[in-house]
């Protein structure tokens, strides 16, 4: 017969595995339709991806050439008018989250009547592998160029991303 003391050493362990088995759980389902949006690799790199940069975006008109790096979305070209390194700054870490987490989007809204002004991009890069996400602070959208996908985030979100873009840049 089990004495008291294994008896309860055999039921914290069974509250501990418990509990992790709970947190497991609740973190995939707080970011499922995100993972599903980005994909498993995008979704890794926005998390983790050691390089991060700032871009500021501006449309090129049909009869401009420029020289820095440029995006098409939708039959626009975008050029990059400036790329910051964020990679170790402050805050960096909130945004990334933001981005992978389901409640940051509102996954109801299309917002098809919203003509996009794509302002700014992260771009998250390790080697090769390249995520880049465009961010439209008035229709409070984001586009995943590698995967030409759109989705709306919260205002609140978008808010947020505004701030910290213009924060970085201005540094």
């Amino acid at each position: 017969m089990m004495n008291r003391g294994k008896l309860t050493i055999v039921f914290i362990l069974l509250m501990a595995v418990s509990a992790g088995s709970m947190a497991v759980w609740w973190q995939h389902n707080q970011q499922r339709r995100a993972m599903q949006f980005w994909g498993t690799d995008a979704a890794m790199l926005i998390r983790h991806a050691p390089e991060v940069g700032i871009l500021k975006l501006g449309v090129i008109k049909e009869t401009e050439k420029v020289d820095s790096p440029t995006i098409a979305v939708d039959g626009t070209t975008l050029f990059v008018i400036e790329r910051k390194d964020i990679s170790n700054l402050r805050g960096l870490v909130h945004a990334r989250y933001a981005l992978i987490e389901d409640a940051s989007f509102d996954w109801n809204d299309t917002r098809k009547d919203c003509v996009e002004k794509w302002e700014y991009a992260f771009q998250f890069s390790e080697n090769e592998k390249v995520a880049t996400v465009l961010l439209d602070f008035e229709c409070a959208r984001v586009h995943f160029v590698e995967q030409n996908c759109d989705a709306t985030l919260t205002k609140q979100i978008m808010n947020g991303m505004r701030k910290y873009s213009a924060g970085q840049m201005n540094q």
